[in-house]
C-alpha cells in the first residue's frame, strides 16, 4: 500500500521532489499541490515558472500541472 501522494516539480534537467504525504484522495492530493504551487509562485515566480509538479500515489501519475505564469 502507497505510503502518501508523492510531489515532484521538475523543469528540463531540474527535478526537485518535494516529498510526500498522506492525503485522503486525488482531489485532495490536487488541492495540496495547487497551493503548494501558489506559494512557490509568490515567493519565486522567475524560478519556477516553467516548472511542472507531477504527483504520484504508489506508481500511479495522478496529476501533472504546469505552474504557469504568476497571476
Amino acid at each position: 500500500m502507497p505510503v502518501g501522494y508523492r510531489f515532484v516539480i521538475h523543469s528540463g534537467d531540474t527535478v526537485e521532489a518535494l516529498g510526500a504525504i498522506p492525503l485522503r484522495d486525488d482531489d485532495e492530493a490536487r488541492l495540496f499541490g495547487t497551493g503548494v504551487i501558489r506559494d512557490l509562485m509568490v515567493n519565486a515566480a522567475p524560478r519556477y515558472s516553467a516548472f511542472t509538479m507531477d504527483i504520484i500515489h504508489g506508481e500511479r501519475a495522478v496529476a501533472s500541472i504546469p505552474f504557469g505564469p504568476a497571476g
